[in-house]
């Protein structure tokens, strides 16, 4: 019989190795895995991987038929040390309706100090904004997946 505590266990190692995953989507010449810490970000938010300047946030969940319906990518560079900010709206103003399943967003920052917050819509609406900061950074790039049926 499997006790709880090994159940919990068990799942936490999955999420982590999906973590790891998704890290692997977002390559970079002077990435090194220091740690790893999962924590809860919102209530609309599954959890977030945190390992200093890169960033996963994920809101919903893929569900079997859901496709990707739109993915939005861009990168900054600063002088100085900057607050960036941007807004993340699916669809787009010229693109179709569809319910939304899953926003994926991967960051990559100089700092540690950022955040994802769904502002507007959310998951299985017909749209969505969300609001992502990085603080105190040199640079900021991202790639953001949004997944609907």
């Amino acid at each position: 019989m499997i006790s709880i505590s090994k159940v919990i266990l068990i799942f936490a190692i999955c999420n982590f190795l999906s973590a790891i995953e998704a890290f692997k989507l977002i390559k970079t010449d002077n990435f090194e895995s220091n740690k790893i810490n999962f924590q809860n970000f919102n209530s609309t938010s599954k959890f977030i991987l945190d390992n200093g300047e890169k960033k996963f946030y994920e809101f919903g969940n893929r569900i079997t038929g859901d496709k990707m319906k739109g993915e939005v990518k861009e990168k900054f560079t600063f002088p100085s040390l900057t607050n960036k900010e941007i807004t993340l709206s699916f669809p787009d103003d010229n693109g179709k309706q569809f319910r939304i399943t899953q926003i994926r967003i991967y960051v990559d920052q100089s700092s540690t100090e950022g955040a994802a917050h769904i502002i507007d819509g959310g998951i299985d609406e017909n749209f969505i904004k969300i609001e992502v900061k990085a603080e105190q950074t040199m640079y900021f790039s991202y790639l953001a997946e949004c997944y609907g049926y």
